[in-house]
């Protein structure tokens, strides 16, 4: 973790993922962030550490339009992360209350799931569509107003599973 600026998409803050080569094409890749504002947390899938975009990132973002689930190209550099769809969903959620997150991959198509609510479908970009390397992101620096190391998902909610 570095000291960088929170809530900047350039600078990297803390953010970080964890993936591994599953061998599954089509997946569903899920994980319940546990609702704290200010320690984030999602699935990730599709992710070609090659690639400018680096994987797909889905987050809901509690406190972006009053409540926002963002499907994020998560990027390679901390200047690669960039926003590929939004769904404003104000109002849903209360800070403290786990959201479970997943994305369904299914040839190039990706489609993201709030609490079992689809909420986004999209077309997966061409240079991450085939990848079976799956895993979740984080964004947890200590920066104002977030405290340090503080726990952002369950560990026994991040599933990864065929379609």
């Amino acid at each position: 973790p570095d000291s960088g600026a929170i809530g900047q998409p350039d600078i990297p803050g803390a953010r970080a993922g964890l993936y591994e080569d599953t061998g599954i094409v089509n997946a569903s890749v899920e994980l319940t962030w546990n609702g704290v504002d200010h320690v984030g947390a999602g699935p990730a899938a599709c992710i070609n550490p090659d690639a400018d975009d680096f994987g797909l990132g889905l987050w809901y973002e509690n406190l972006l339009y009053g409540g926002t689930v963002v499907l994020w190209a998560l990027g390679r550099q901390p200047s690669d992360i960039r926003i590929i769809a939004l769904q404003n969903d104000a109002g849903y959620h209360t800070t403290g209350t786990p959201v479970t997150l997943r994305l369904d991959v299914t040839g190039d198509v990706v489609k993201c799931y709030r609490d079992n609510e689809l909420m986004i479908t999209e077309t997966v970009p061409a240079e991450l569509a085939g990848s079976t390397i799956h895993g979740l992101s984080v964004d947890i620096n200590g920066m104002t107003p977030r405290l340090p190391d503080q726990p952002c998902a369950p560990v026994d909610s991040y599933r990864v599973s065929g379609l």
